[in-house]
């Protein structure tokens, strides 16, 4: 037999309310990444993949995942490029595998001699430069791979040093 039902009173209903709101929203600097865990799966990306999927790397923020995408990286990857230095990683492709990249250097330089002078007449678009705020907030959020990545721009600078 079912109960009668009785018109919900105004504290039950805002009771009820209260437990299916959405929380309010925290600072901005303080909410994400490393410092805040709200969405620090949605930063410190390139830890993730390199860190894996053990169950250190579950935690992208943890010192276990950082070491962990560290020995992967020294002990996977012979050889690291940088976006930043595309010449010379494009080098350093040609020279680990030439049968797989030879004459890479030589085709990227056609494109982008191409690509510049089509640059120069549709006038690209320029990204304006990080405010000192935003670069701060990136980089607390995104602390692991801040840390990452100076590992990996040093193996990067250990090959390059090989082409000279």
């Amino acid at each position: 037999m079912l109960a009668p039902t009785r018109p919900l009173d105004a504290r039950a209903a805002a009771h009820t309310h209260a437990h299916t709101r959405t929380p309010a929203p925290r600072r901005f600097g303080a909410a994400y990444g490393c410092s805040g865990r709200l969405h620090a799966r949605a930063f410190n990306l390139m830890t993730k993949y390199f860190c894996g999927h053990d169950a250190v790397c579950n935690d992208v923020c943890s010192p276990a995942a950082l070491a962990k995408a560290r020995q992967v990286l020294a002990d996977e990857y012979q050889l690291v490029g940088l976006v930043d230095q595309l010449d010379d990683t494009l080098r350093l492709l040609e020279r680990a595998a030439p049968a797989w990249f030879g004459g890479l250097h030589a085709s990227y330089t056609i494109m982008k001699a191409r690509g510049h002078e089509k640059m120069r007449q549709g006038k690209a678009p320029s990204t304006p430069p990080l405010q000192p705020r935003t670069e701060r907030i990136l980089r607390l959020w995104n602390a692991q791979d801040h840390a990452l990545f100076k590992d990996v721009k040093a193996k990067f600078e250990r090959a390059r040093a090989c082409l000279a």
